[in-house]
């Protein structure tokens, strides 16, 4: 067994705990070897016989330990206080000499003793010289210089490794630390002011009834919703269980009475039992949620980039309003709101793939433009807007493998046909964890914070009564604002530095400045892609949603607008409906939300596409409006004939009871006349001249005079016929002829 010097080995033999030894010195060509007990307080170095350690070693009684209990002191200077080192070079300096010069006789005792008392006598030479100096104060913290010390410092430094550090102080191992402490007696810890003062203590000792007080009271008063501030939860804890009774107030409140502060735990002993007992992340849930918990409070030590292994195999989409005012392009004196931005970003690179900005506010048409974005040339889409780029500057045309979103405008069956079609796996956040979309959460504020803090219009977040208006200033219309956000793109693309916790060992090594265009092009070439390219039309039918439209005898109706085709008057669809030959029947469509105008008929599994129109008659209709406001119109009809159910309910029983009562009274009537015994010939004789006469009867009894009377005494039209009689004996005399007339002339 080859031994060394500061070698630990553990002897087996002994009973629990074993006991562990440090090898302080092998005499040189010699069988002696000294050690100590590293653990015992009052140990000292005892001489064995090599050859009896060695058999031990080989015997298995004894076996070397290779972890040091007091590695920790093999640090520079650095890594201690200045005070413990101060106190290290002072103790050190008691017993230099002797280790330094005298090693292999210290572990004779009629050797060590002179030079301990030497070293003593040495000591109190230089303390007494350094008072006469007037330095007596300037190490505080040095013990005494006696010979009991200078022995206690030699058995640190045998037992920790024999080194200066062995001698830093252990406060450490002070204090009890971690172990419960007992009660007894007066109040524990530093006495206040005012039991200095008195002599008296003050406060209370926090017993196991206290702490119990206290988990109760924080569950009721501080974990819970209203979010009650610490101080106000500690003092609602002392009025419910530290009361002395309640008082009735005169108002009838309960009022508690309290005793003095020095009768009850304090706010500092209160925050001392929480910091150290209290689960804080419980406080967080139950005060703010889960989810805020998640956001703000949870330990953020994973990264979703490190597992990406190339470009394109995990895109982040998300949205935000812009926060700039745009005017009108047909009329720039007009205001018209903000627009939303959308943005498509890789997130191996950062390099954003896909953008759009529009007013169609977040929602599926938004990120429907945006998908669309990512999967176009970006060199024709810049030429678009006058801005021309090179193919490095924006690189990206692809199909990533997933897109992850945040569980809105993707989270719905439009979505699925990415899935089916293009083969892109969607994925979502849970609610409310923004955060698990880092990338492009974070160049949101980028964008707002950065770009746009200058541009005209710019909303302000903490504006002045005495400011005016930031939305006056708008100046930008929504083209000029799409050329802005591409220039910000450009510049994002080219001159943005990628942290370097997110690069990893292969980029750093390749040497390539950390830009997303460049982490772009070196993943393409040396990492294994997830790419894939589409044409625009085959991106806009996998985007575009799709639906069923009904087949009636009026058209093809689509969400309460009519359309027809060639196909379906060629082959005479809505002929066969209105004729019987054939009940309605779906057809599955394909549309724009923003087109009105237009729906197709997927035709041969999607190779063809048959154009629908729509039906001029719903023209003036629905002008102006898109599918939402179509959805929104008759859902708003439907809601208008819900509320107006009830009153029509009652106003048709209403009229019905009335008509009920009008025939009720008739047939009573008639039935009445019918008494007489007439048969059913006799009623249905002279029919026509009944008839003539009731159409007389009418026309004597409604005129329409045109000319109003001059005077009551003017003469009327057939008043020479009469006799000259009075209206009123006119009418009388008439009622009696048609009377005549009924009865056959009696």
């Amino acid at each position: 067994m080859n031994l060394t010097v500061n070698m630990l080995f553990v002897c087996l033999e002994e009973p629990a705990p074993p006991r562990i030894e440090r090898i302080l010195w092998i005499e040189q060509g010699g069988s002696r070897i000294a050690t100590i007990d590293i653990q015992d307080k009052k140990a000292w170095p005892i001489l064995h016989d090599r050859t009896f350690l060695e058999e031990r070693f080989a015997s298995g009684a004894i076996h070397q330990l290779k972890n040091d209990p007091y590695q920790h002191l093999h640090q520079p200077d650095q890594a201690f206080k200045h005070e413990y080192r101060v106190q290290r070079d002072e103790a050190y300096e008691l017993i230099q000499d002797i280790v330094e010069h005298h090693e292999g006789e210290l572990f004779f005792s009629w050797v060590l003793g002179p030079l301990v008392q030497k070293a003593v006598k040495a000591a109190r030479e230089r303390k007494r010289s350094s008072a006469e100096g007037g330095c007596e104060k300037e190490h505080p913290k040095v013990r005494g210089c006696s010979k009991t010390t200078v022995y206690q410092y030699l058995r640190f430094y045998w037992q920790r490794g024999q080194t200066p550090n062995a001698l830093l102080p252990a406060y450490d191992g002070c204090g009890a630390k971690g172990l419960k402490r007992t009660l007894h007696g007066p109040k524990r810890g530093r006495p206040s002011k005012k039991a200095l003062q008195n002599g008296l203590p003050t406060g209370v000792n926090i017993t196991d009834k206290i702490k119990e007080i206290f988990r109760q009271g924080t569950r009721i008063f501080y974990d819970t919703p209203k979010k009650r501030g610490k101080r106000e939860a500690f003092e609602r804890i002392l009025a419910r269980y530290f009361n002395k009774g309640k008082d009735l107030a005169p108002d009838g409140t309960l009022i508690p009475i309290m005793p003095s502060v020095d009768e009850m735990p304090s706010f500092r002993q209160y925050q001392y039992w929480y910091n150290k007992e209290w689960d804080t992340a419980r406080s967080t849930i139950a005060r703010e949620g889960m989810s805020a918990h998640n956001l703000r409070s949870r330990a953020a030590i994973g990264s979703l980039r490190s597992a990406i292994p190339g470009p394109g195999y995990l895109y982040e989409i998300d949205a935000t309003v812009a926060d700039v005012y745009l005017v009108s392009a047909f009329n720039r004196r007009r205001i018209i709101g903000r627009a939303v931005i959308y943005v498509v970003i890789d997130v191996f690179s950062n390099l954003i793939v896909g953008v759009s900005v529009s007013f169609e506010g977040p929602s599926w048409i938004g990120a429907m433009l945006a998908l669309e974005n990512m999967a176009i040339d970006k060199v024709a889409f810049c030429k678009e807007y006058d801005v021309d780029i090179s193919e490095r500057e924006w690189p990206s045309h692809h199909l990533p493998r997933e897109i992850l979103a945040d569980r809105g405008e993707l989270l719905s069956k439009n979505s699925d046909n990415l899935t089916n079609s293009l083969h892109i796996r969607m994925s979502n956040t849970p609610p409310y964890r923004a955060d698990w979309k880092g990338c492009v959460e974070r160049h949101f504020r980028l964008l707002n914070d950065t770009y746009c803090s200058w541009v005209p219009g710019k909303v302000d977040d903490h504006p002045r009564r005495d400011q005016p208006d930031y939305r006056y200033d708008a100046k930008m219309t929504l083209h000029d604002f799409r050329r802005f956000i591409i220039d910000c793109v450009l510049e994002h693309n080219t001159t943005y530095r990628v942290p370097e916790d997110h690069l990893d060992q292969a980029i750093i090594a390749a040497g390539i400045d950390p830009y997303p265009c460049n982490l772009w092009e070196w993943g393409i070439n040396n990492r294994m892609g997830a790419l894939n390219e589409v044409t625009r039309d085959e991106m806009r039918l996998a985007l575009l949603p799709r639906d069923e439209a009904s087949v009636t005898r009026e058209g093809i109706r689509f969400h309460d607008t009519r359309y027809t085709c060639n196909l379906a008057e060629r082959e005479n669809w809505f002929g066969k409906v209105r004729s019987g030959d054939r009940e309605s029947w779906k057809v599955p469509i394909i549309y724009d939300p923003r087109a009105l105008e237009r729906i197709y008929l997927p035709l041969d599994n999607g190779k063809n596409l048959e154009e629908c129109k729509r039906l001029q008659k719903d023209v003036g209709k629905y002008r102006n409006c898109d599918w939402f406001d179509i959805d929104d119109m008759v859902e708003l009809q439907a809601q208008r004939a819900r509320d107006a159910a009830s009153r029509e309910l009652q106003e048709r029983v209403k009229h019905r009871a009335r008509r009920d009562h009008i025939i009720s009274e008739a047939t009573q009537k008639t039935d009445e006349a019918r008494a007489e015994g007439e048969t059913k010939a006799d009623r249905t004789r002279d029919m026509r001249e009944g008839l003539l006469t009731e159409r007389q009867h009418g026309r004597i009894e409604n005129p329409w005079p045109i000319q109003q009377e001059e005077s009551s005494h003017a003469s009327r039209p057939g008043e020479e016929a009469t006799g000259g009689e009075t209206p009123k004996t006119s009418k009388a005399k008439r009622v009696i002829l048609l009377q005549k007339a009924q009865n056959g002339g009696k």
